[in-house]
Parts: C-alpha cells; structure tokens; sequence
C-alpha cells in the first residue's frame, strides 16, 4: 500500500480523477461516465496486452490509467465508441513499440489524438 502511495504515476492518476469529478457536471451524465469507462478499459488492457506480447510480464499499468484518465478528459464527446478504442490501442501501442533504448519518445495522449485527428479528423 505504502508503494501505490509514494508512486508518482498513481498520485497523478489520483488528482486526474479529482479533476474528472469536479467537470462531471459540464455533460449529461451517462456521456462522462460513458467516456471514462472506454477510454480507461481501453488503454489499460491494450497496455496490460501490448506490455505483455513485449516483455512478457504483467503489472500495474499506472501509466495506461493516467493516460486514460486524460484522454478521458479531453477526447472529442461526439466520438464513436470504435474510435475511441483505436485512438485508446494507438496511444498504447506508439507508447509500447516506438521505444528508444527502453523509453518511449512520445507523449501517448498526444499520439493517440494524432492518429484519431489524422484517421478520423476528430478535434
């Protein structure tokens, strides 16, 4: 417990969450609840698979809930359910294969919105 605690990356995710609580109320409610949902599951089994199909080992995916958590609060709402779930497997997959020497080079939020601007020509 006292590891989940001082690590960075849930203390991130956790303040993240606050910040989804507090804007909840600017969108109808399922829409929110909706978009937390796909994109978080999204992003942690693509990580939790992609990590795994890499190293061969599971973990706490720490930086796929953070990842999701901001795509959460920043995805375009009028968009499908299937691109939300390739935006989500895209910023995951460029985080897990684009690597130089063990650390990826992009920002995966910002990856995924790329290739959801460029696929789908969502803002």
């Amino acid at each position: 417990m006292n590891a989940v605690i001082n690590n960075t990356k849930a203390q991130v995710a956790f303040v993240l969450l606050i910040l989804f609580i507090v804007t909840i109320n600017h969108l109808a409610l399922p829409l929110p609840l909706y978009l937390l949902l796909l994109c978080l599951g999204s992003t942690v089994i693509s990580d939790l698979i992609f990590t795994f199909i890499r190293r061969r080992k599971l973990f706490v995916p720490f930086g796929a809930i953070v990842t999701g958590l901001i795509l959460t609060l920043i995805i375009d709402p009028s968009a499908l359910w299937w691109q939300i779930l390739a935006i989500a497997a895209s910023a995951m997959a460029i985080k897990n294969f684009l690597r130089i020497s063990s650390r990826h080079i992009f920002n995966p939020v910002a990856s995924g919105l790329f290739v959801g601007w460029i696929l789908f020509g969502l803002s």
